[in-house]
């Protein structure tokens, strides 16, 4: 077992050390400075410090291995290597056994299920090695710890990062395509001050995203991969993938952005406010949909306002009335009140609003309120109401001719 303080290896005799991340750069600072300064005191007296090159592969969900190799390790006494994944506060210390010798060549296992790591987040690592003329420290590396069972293809654009396996180049085309025009759109509705780079990884199905979180750990049915800190979705046919992707890509890319703005506020956030901005950011629609709430209405169903502050639990086709729901209220949002109500909205949330006083404060109105307005405003006219606008213009122009018909009988007869 790996305590708290120190991970143990009992077959291959090495410790882990956790350190806070503070300690890390403070402990990596001071190492750089003694460097530097032994490097220029002893560099005319001693002897320069050995060679050596490091590397890093792993197996998926099973072991890192930091490869190292040493070229005149005749005065090497100690090797230490230090790591800290991106997402974990924690950073290890190994000291690695190697044989006496000319050179060094070891490569040190770790097993992922002992770390605190997060799938597709980078690594940063380095290497100390101590010699009897001081400790040499080599550059800091980086590696990504991504889902390495498939031979994935990648393409850039302006910071966002398509991957994909199994497809054409066009692919990975449509991808950054659909991202960038679903980006201008909800840019304009999420306060987010700059875009850090997006990776968005398309798997050939829903079953090997599951596998994938299971394999580093994760419950997928618990745990909300948007917090992963990049987008993972499927799409199994390549005839129908920019229709997928044009549905998929800008409805997760909204939930990213969302984790991203709000970060630790997330919940915060009302669910009919955070699902309804991801739906309307699809680029095109499930014409279900439209019917499903046209049906709640009818049957005077739809489901109370203040029910979808928190996720919504219940059977299937209740929770998609819930999600088309949501996407009308915001919609009405967008097309009824002013330009950025709904990013005043999220910023609310964020700062601490609950769901009620977020709408008293933006919209100076309550959520019983907000529903009615909604509501009101999806009512199907009746047969009189489609009867008077149909001949509105009808009736205007027999109301502009008999009002220039009086006007000349009244002139005429003026005149007599």
């Amino acid at each position: 077992m790996y305590s708290s303080r120190a991970l143990t290896a009992a077959r291959s005799g090495f410790a882990f050390q956790r350190r806070s991340a503070v300690k890390q750069f403070a402990v990596a600072l001071s190492l750089f400075t003694l460097v530097l300064f032994a490097g220029v005191s002893a560099a005319a007296a001693q002897e320069a410090a050995p060679a050596a090159e490091s590397s890093v592969d792993y197996s998926f969900g099973q072991e890192l291995r930091f490869n190292l190799q040493v070229d005149d390790a005749s005065g090497v006494q100690r090797l230490t290597l230090y790591f800290r994944p991106e997402l974990s506060s924690n950073v290890y210390e190994v000291e690695v056994p190697f044989p006496a010798g000319d050179t060094i060549s070891v490569t040190q296992p770790v097993d992922v299920s002992k770390l605190d790591i997060r799938p597709y987040s980078d690594v940063d690592y380095f290497w100390e090695i101590d010699t009897a003329q001081g400790i040499e420290t080599l550059p800091e590396s980086t590696f990504t710890y991504e889902d390495d069972r498939f031979p994935w293809q990648a393409m850039i654009r302006n910071g966002t990062t398509a991957h994909w396996s199994g497809f054409s180049p066009q692919f990975g085309q449509s991808v950054l395509d659909t991202t960038e025009q679903a980006l201008s759109s909800l840019l304009k509705l999420i306060p987010l001050e700059e875009v850090d780079p997006i990776d968005i990884y398309v798997y050939p199905s829903t079953a090997d995203i599951r596998s994938a979180l299971q394999l580093a750990g994760l419950d997928d049915s618990e745990f909300d991969q948007r917090e992963l800190g990049v987008m993972l979705i499927a799409s199994v046919n390549e005839g129908t993938a920019l229709s997928d992707l044009e549905y998929v890509v800008p409805y997760e890319l909204a939930h990213l952005l969302l984790h991203r703005v709000a970060g630790e506020r997330i919940d915060a956030i009302p669910w009919w406010l955070r699902e309804g901005i991801a739906e309307n950011a699809r680029l095109n629609s499930n014409p279900r949909d439209e019917q499903l709430l046209m049906d709640a209405l009818a049957a005077n169903d739809t489901i109370p306002l203040w029910r979808l502050c928190d996720t919504p639990q219940g059977p299937a086709e209740r929770l998609e009335l819930a999600a088309v729901q949501s996407a009308s209220i915001v919609r009405y949002l967008e097309d009824s009140q002013p330009a950025g109500t709904a990013s005043n909205l999220l910023s609310a949330y964020i700062s601490g609003d609950a769901c009620e006083q977020g709408v008293n404060r933006v919209l100076n109105s309550t959520l019983d309120e907000l529903e009615d307005q909604w509501l009101d405003g999806l009512q199907e006219p009746t047969a009189v109401q489609n009867i008077a606008r149909d001949a509105a213009p009808w009736i205007l122009l027999l109301l502009g001719s008999s009002v220039l018909v009086a006007i000349i009988i009244v002139a005429n007869r003026r005149k007599g």
